[in-house]
């Protein structure tokens, strides 16, 4: 019946007649005509409002996969879905990552996403991300009561290797692509690929000392507003194209930081360090300028490290010879001057102060 209705119904939309007083005939008695009103509705909603993905985990959520990758969503589809409600207090150390008063979930958090969604989906091991691009800023309502959907879609393409993508959903209830990458998969752990090269080498190339909280005030003068979580670099040292930090996540992160292959803030406060590398940064009245990350083309870890870390940035050959664009190498060195993670060519693009402002509207 339910079936006869749905059919009757398509066909009157599609233009066809329908003997409405012939359907109507044995149930007369039963039904009440209404009477619509002629004039417009007004199309104002008065239905309770609901989170569209139900409540997002909190701290200690035994449900969550992990605190960027809530859980995983059945389908029939070749692609693996993991979901989850990101907002400026959650995880709480998004807060502190705006660019113009905007929050922006950095470039370093969808990495921890796509290693995370890895060993979620494929079991723990060496995997490493490679080809990353941010298509577009994901920009989170300053409300903290308010979350975006965000879903990260892996896709299995033979035994090693899978690809990703970070989307987001709209208040038009559209999905808007923000990254995509790939990931060689691997259940052993993996080792270093950059070319060898010791803290100890860096520590004696690196001299000069610069001032950490000068740097954080001139980013800040730039429109990027790191907040304590992300003011990881403690000390620094550098010459023209590269630089040498300490490295210490804030009290207030430490405390799950076991959770976390990269946790995000780390890593960002390493990549920070390419600011600082250039060589406008590093003059006397030069004029300041601001590159924002666009891409990754391999990262590794190596091993869940907690800090103290040493931050290592060099950038790479003829990099500072263009002023629109550069790559950057990043490794980061445990106190016995192991490498526990890397990041191979880092790819930062400049952006203008109207440009900036653009890019997070």
């Amino acid at each position: 019946w339910q079936q006869m209705l749905e059919s009757v119904g398509s066909l009157y939309i599609h233009g066809q007649e329908a003997d409405w007083l012939a359907f109507d005939q044995d149930y007369a008695g039963a039904r009440r005509r209404v009477t619509l009103p002629t004039y417009p509705f007004q199309r104002q909603r008065y239905w309770l409002e609901k989170s569209e993905a139900g409540p997002r985990p909190r701290r200690g959520s035994a449900a969550a996969i992990h605190p960027l990758v809530s859980r995983r969503i059945l389908s029939p589809l070749k692609d693996i879905q993991f979901e989850t409600q990101l907002s400026s207090d959650w995880p709480p150390f998004l807060a502190d990552h705006q660019v113009y008063g905007s929050v922006v979930v950095p470039g370093t958090a969808y990495l921890e996403m796509a290693l995370a969604a890895a060993d979620a989906a494929f079991g723990r091991g060496g995997h490493q991300l490679e080809d990353v691009k941010i298509r577009e800023a994901l920009i989170l309502p300053k409300d903290s009561d308010e979350a975006r959907t965000v879903q990260l879609l892996l896709t299995p393409d033979g035994p090693d290797r899978a690809s990703f993508q970070v989307v987001s959903l709209t208040e038009d209830d559209d999905w808007k692509l923000h990254v995509t990458g790939n990931i060689r998969l691997s259940q052993a752990d993996s080792a270093p690929e950059l070319d060898e090269l010791s803290l100890s080498e860096v520590q004696a190339r690196c001299q000069e000392e610069l001032d950490a909280e000068a740097f954080y005030a001139s980013a800040r003068e730039l429109g990027l507003e790191f907040g304590p979580a992300f003011r990881g670099i403690t000390r620094l040292w550098g010459q023209a194209g590269e630089v040498l930090g300490q490295l210490r996540l804030p009290d207030s992160q430490a405390a799950n930081v076991d959770i976390y292959q990269l946790h995000p803030a780390l890593l960002d406060a390493a990549c920070q360090l390419a600011l600082a590398a250039l060589p406008e940064a590093q003059e006397d009245g030069a004029e300041a300028a601001v590159y924002l990350p666009v891409g990754y083309q391999r990262i590794g870890a190596y091993e869940r490290f907690h800090g103290p870390l040493w931050g290592h940035v060099l950038v790479k050959q003829g990099g500072t010879e263009s002023r629109e664009s550069l790559a950057v190498d990043v490794r980061l060195f445990d106190e016995t001057g192991q490498i526990v993670a890397e990041v191979e060519s880092l790819y930062l693009r400049r952006a203008t102060r109207e440009g900036r402002r653009g890019r997070v509207r």
